[in-house]
């Protein structure tokens, strides 16, 4: 499982965080998390092997291993404790999370097989900020259940947004909505070709944001 150095350690210390992995748990339940002294990190498919998230996230701690965590239960957590002040501690199987005022315990389990990041080579992409495409996608979410790249813009059967873009695929705008980030304005980098998964890069250097989706097959 790794060798811990927790005591006194300061966790999740600002609310960026928090929100990254509360979003990234409406696709994520349960997941490897990774420390290696500057970075908490995790790579991972979600339930129905159609989507998958990896991030890197830079956090100053003196923690090295890899565990696994229900999601679900460090969100709950993370809601109830002060996370400008948090510290973490591992107690046998247990994940200790304490603020200044309590203490909570979350179950944790020998890391399982870790999920292999694809080797992708992408045709075309496009850069976009995230709340212009977040209105996208609700916008088309209103009347159709998936986004179709062609060479005339993002189409659904009754809305169109036009766009030079150069192949002809469709994505889950379920998979695709949960992959925005509440409230936020981050450029995005979009990648896809025709009968290919999408990559979602957020490009930004206060983290390491990738979400890899399948694409659907509406024909």
């Amino acid at each position: 499982m790794g060798q811990f150095n927790l005591e006194g350690e300061k966790l999740f210390n600002d609310k960026q965080f928090k929100i990254i992995l509360s979003n990234i748990n409406n696709l994520i339940y349960e997941t490897n998390l990774i420390f290696d002294k500057d970075t908490i990190s995790l790579q991972e498919m979600d339930g129905a092997n159609v989507c998958m998230v990896i991030l890197k996230y830079n956090m100053k701690t003196s923690i090295t291993g890899t565990y696994t965590i229900n999601l679900n239960e460090i969100n709950k957590s993370l809601k109830l404790l002060d996370t400008g002040n948090l510290m973490i501690n591992v107690i046998k199987n247990k994940l200790i999370l304490k603020d200044n005022n309590q203490q909570i315990s979350i179950d944790i389990f020998e890391p399982h097989k870790a999920t292999t990041i694809p080797t992708l080579k992408y045709e075309y992409f496009f850069i976009i900020n995230s709340k212009l495409f977040r209105n996208i996608i609700n916008k088309a979410a209103q009347t159709a259940d998936t986004l179709n790249f062609n060479k005339k813009g993002f189409k659904t059967e009754n809305w169109k947004y036009d766009f030079p873009l150069f192949t002809d695929v469709s994505y889950s705008l379920e998979y695709l909505k949960k992959m925005i980030l509440p409230n936020s304005s981050y450029d995005l980098k979009i990648e896809y070709a025709k009968d290919y998964p999408l990559r979602v890069t957020y490009l930004t250097n206060e983290f390491s944001l990738i979400y890899i989706l399948a694409p659907r097959n509406d024909k």
